[in-house]
């Protein structure tokens, strides 16, 4: 049964539906913040079902206090991921800004350094 909990705040209901029913047209790859926003009294009244959803649901949950967006709720997977993601984009920024900025070497010469830098570097 589907019902709604109002938070402390008198705010906007949320809907207390299983983590686990599928949303309709939902997709794995498909993030849609606005269908996991739980208040923080939901949290605090299902937080072993939620951590356990966690896993098998790719959608993080939004938890609000007083109808406002303040914590987000991840697997600690899919947050690992994300952070490799976001340090790969890091150094795709830099090395377009490098070529944008003419600092680039023939592949050949920047692999004599690194070769000359392991010969003399002490073992």
């Amino acid at each position: 049964m589907n019902s709604s909990i109002a938070p402390e705040d008198g705010g906007p209901r949320y809907s207390n539906r299983p983590f686990d029913e599928p949303y309709s047209g939902q997709k794995e790859c498909r993030i849609k913040l606005s269908e996991q926003v739980k208040p923080i009294s939901y949290l605090k009244a299902h937080a072993p079902a939620i951590i356990r959803t966690l896993k098998d649901n790719p959608q993080p949950v939004v938890i609000t206090l007083h109808g406002e967006a303040k914590a987000i709720l991840q697997d600690v997977g899919q947050y690992e991921e994300t952070q490799e993601t976001l340090a790969l984009l890091k150094v795709l920024a830099l090395t377009n800004r490098q070529l944008e900025e003419g600092k680039t070497h023939p592949a050949g010469e920047s692999f004599a350094r690194i070769r000359k830098r392991l010969a003399d570097s002490p073992s």
